[in-house]
């Protein structure tokens, strides 16, 4: 689980350079206000951070143990959220960056 948190820990940190002009595309895309992810998990899927906050429920589900009923309806409320917000911000890259959201999964990378 600490190795999910750090994931995304790492995933947070590279969106935030992204409106410090740290970049690597600030000179190619210098005209728009958002620059799309690249790299580490950002090369597979549009939204990495929202697949690990659902990794991250699903573990604590485990080391829970799937008896505790209370978590399980957490989990499940997670799951569905996590699933609405990657699937508007996967549109939405789609219509503001075609080219770089065909290159992407929703979901899972070379399947959804």
């Amino acid at each position: 689980m600490l190795i999910l948190q750090y994931l995304q820990d790492l995933v947070f940190r590279q969106l935030a350079a992204l409106r410090s002009g740290k970049n690597k595309n600030t000179d190619k895309l210098s005209e728009k206000k958002y620059y799309p992810p690249e790299g580490s998990m950002f090369y597979w899927v549009s939204c990495p951070h929202y697949i690990l906050e659902i990794s991250i429920y699903l573990s604590c589900q485990l080391f829970i143990t799937p008896k505790w009923i209370p978590f399980s309806h957490i989990l499940f409320f997670t799951i569905c959220n996590q699933l609405c917000c990657i699937w508007l911000n996967h549109n939405w890259y789609k219509n503001n960056f075609p080219e770089w959201a065909s290159k992407r999964a929703m979901l899972i990378p070379y399947v959804w």
